[in-house]
């Protein structure tokens, strides 16, 4: 998924998808600000992690 752009939806509604990506699934997604503005996944290994399927147990 390296050099994915987000180019579907206005600025404010990505990054209020990415926040939430981050509270559901606890996946960070970040910006390279150095290379273009490209985002990234923080920890790739948080994609092969099993769901909780009932988050309010935690």
């Amino acid at each position: 998924m390296a050099g994915f752009v987000a180019n579907f939806a206005p600025e404010r509604t990505f990054h209020r998808h990415r926040v939430a990506v981050a509270d559901l699934f606890g996946i960070e997604i970040r910006c390279n600000r150095f290379d273009g503005n490209k985002y990234y996944i923080a920890k790739e290994d948080a994609l092969a992690k099993p769901m909780n399927p009932n988050p309010s147990t935690m």
